[in-house]
């Protein structure tokens, strides 16, 4: 039981760090790459090719397409327990009819 507390606490800790990297870098790059001044616009395209800026735009990306993944498998964890439960109630539901025919026919 320990290694699964232990299996989900690294997952939500990976999951918090990646957005905070895109939350950080996401402000990151509008600061120090895209300054919002008629001199920044006219030095974008030399500073957007600068290597942290890069990194960054490399972090928005890859941490967008993960925290898009994660509410992905969570939404996927959370439908395959809503059939789970549909699922076991229906299944009840068919074997109580099934009881109440061959009750039905053991009458005839």
């Amino acid at each position: 039981m320990s290694e699964i507390v232990s299996f989900i606490k690294n997952i939500i800790i990976i999951y918090l760090s990646w957005i905070l990297l895109h939350f950080i870098c996401s402000h990151l790059y509008v600061q120090l790459c895209v300054p919002f001044t008629m001199y920044g616009f006219m030095i974008s395209p030399f500073l957007s090719q600068l290597p942290h800026c890069i990194a960054f735009r490399w972090i928005i990306y890859h941490g967008g397409k993960m925290i898009e993944i994660m509410w992905i498998l969570i939404g996927k964890w959370g439908i395959e327990k809503i059939m789970k439960n549909i699922y076991i109630n229906y299944k009840e539901v068919l074997e109580e009819k099934i009881e109440k025919m061959e009750g039905e026919e053991k009458l005839e």
